[in-house]
């Protein structure tokens, strides 16, 4: 079975367009079990991260305490990550963190989206939060 989410699709759409900014060192955030915008990108190495171990996560972590050192990546995705965080201005500053200067990060959330991975969906962000 088949299940089509337009809100994947589009958000593809928008990662595909920011894809030429990514670039060397790239670390996803969020991944889940598979690398879904890998192919969109340029890289040196791609390396995912997600809270889950799985066989195709490389690094097990929280995008609130990214375990590499400061200035490790040249480019960060990570796409509907942030409001599964209880903090995420901590989560911001890690992405600052691990990137070198003038790095580059791809950071997406939604806005108007069903409860999901309950209980943890914390937050839905507006221009004014």
């Amino acid at each position: 079975m088949y299940l089509f989410q337009p809100e994947r699709y589009l958000l593809q759409k928008q990662v595909k367009k920011a894809s030429p900014h990514i670039r060397g060192r790239v670390l996803d955030v969020g991944s889940g079990t598979f690398a879904r915008y890998k192919r969109l990108f340029q890289f040196s190495e791609y390396v995912t991260m997600d809270i889950q171990e799985s066989e195709r996560v490389d690094v097990v972590g929280s995008a609130d305490q990214i375990p590499f050192p400061d200035n490790s990546f040249d480019s960060l995705i990570s796409t509907q990550v942030l409001g599964d965080i209880m903090d995420p201005q901590k989560a911001v500053s890690e992405f600052h963190r691990v990137l070198k200067k003038g790095g580059t990060a791809v950071i997406t959330e939604s806005f108007i989206n069903e409860m999901h991975d309950e209980p943890y969906d914390y937050w839905r962000f507006t221009r004014y939060g």
